[in-house]
């Protein structure tokens, strides 16, 4: 059961003061980890970490994310281990750039792990997302 936000703002403003009172809101959903991602076009931005949300998103860290597009997500642990490397959203920065919320089990992960690895990219995660 984790807690999961998405906002587009159309007008290109900034959306990172409502993007962290959303999952903020949905703080009882999960209190393992939590993560913020962002994008402005260019780059994504992203700041995650263990444990609950107001330890995590000070305001200067805040400041760095950047962009009209995010997501955010809070953790409640029900596959894989409990580190940095499982915190959500997870983002890869090529071929594309492309970040990743999701709550819910994937009976077939580990059949789409060896595929992907047989494509030669790296799993560096034990999250079936």
């Amino acid at each position: 059961m984790c807690g999961i936000c998405g906002i587009i703002n159309i007008k290109k403003n900034s959306i990172i003061d409502h993007l962290y009172e959303s999952i903020f809101h949905l703080q009882h959903r999960g209190q393992d980890s939590c993560g913020i991602s962002t994008s402005d076009d260019k780059r994504l931005h992203a700041i995650k970490g263990q444990g609950l949300i107001r330890y995590i998103f000070k305001q200067e860290k805040l400041k760095k994310l950047q962009g009209y597009i995010g997501i955010g997500h809070v953790r409640y642990t029900t596959t894989g281990n409990i580190t940095d490397n499982e915190i959500q959203p997870f983002y890869l920065n090529r071929p594309y750039g492309l970040s990743l919320c999701h709550n819910g089990n994937i009976y077939n992960y580990d059949e789409i792990k060896l595929y992907l690895e047989n494509q030669n990219i790296h799993i560096n995660s034990t999250s079936d997302s």
